[in-house]
């Protein structure tokens, strides 16, 4: 499976791996002051594929959006499971 991510390039992902876990295997620059445990929110990531393909939110990630009021397109890179095609972009504010 084959992730990109916007300006920084194109990365193979396993199976069940997190968008975070990916970031951290690669080097990509993205927050995560909770360790990947949804409770920070600091490893937002904006999908930039087709929202028809994007997975529904656990429900812990579901608390923390709706705390937040994420967009449908702001996911927790903790939480999101890599899939093929996946598009995200890392927003500035959440570059380490």
């Amino acid at each position: 499976m084959k992730i990109c991510f916007e300006g920084i390039g194109t990365f193979n992902c396993e199976e069940n791996q997190s968008v975070l876990e990916l970031t951290l295997k690669n080097k990509i620059p993205l927050n995560h002051s909770c360790g990947g445990n949804a409770t920070c929110g600091t490893c937002r990531v904006i999908v930039k594929s087709e929202i028809k393909e994007l997975p529904p939110r656990n429900e812990v990630e579901q608390e923390m959006a709706e705390d937040r009021d994420f967009e449908l397109r702001e996911r927790l890179g903790c939480q999101l499971a890599c899939y093929d095609g996946l598009i995200v972009e890392i927003p500035q504010e959440e570059v380490e």
